[in-house]
């Protein structure tokens, strides 16, 4: 998450603190919305350069709390 964050920061410009974003991935309930937001804003920008993808967030959560469990 850390490194992802910080090439999305790079190429957007956004301010972003990426070493947050990966700590919150381990705060148990909280850490699920922020790897939704992540992939989200990973998405949003493959769509804007009409990239093909399969990112899908709803069978990456599912994954991740498997994982998890």
């Amino acid at each position: 998450m850390y490194r992802t964050w910080r090439q999305y920061c790079r190429y957007t410009g956004h301010r972003g603190y990426p070493v947050w974003h990966g700590l919150a991935w381990l705060v148990p309930v909280y850490g699920l919305f922020r790897f939704y937001a992540h992939g989200a804003a990973y998405r949003m920008l493959l769509d804007q350069q009409n990239l093909p993808h399969s990112i899908r967030m709803s069978v990456c959560i599912v994954s991740l709390v498997i994982a998890g469990a």
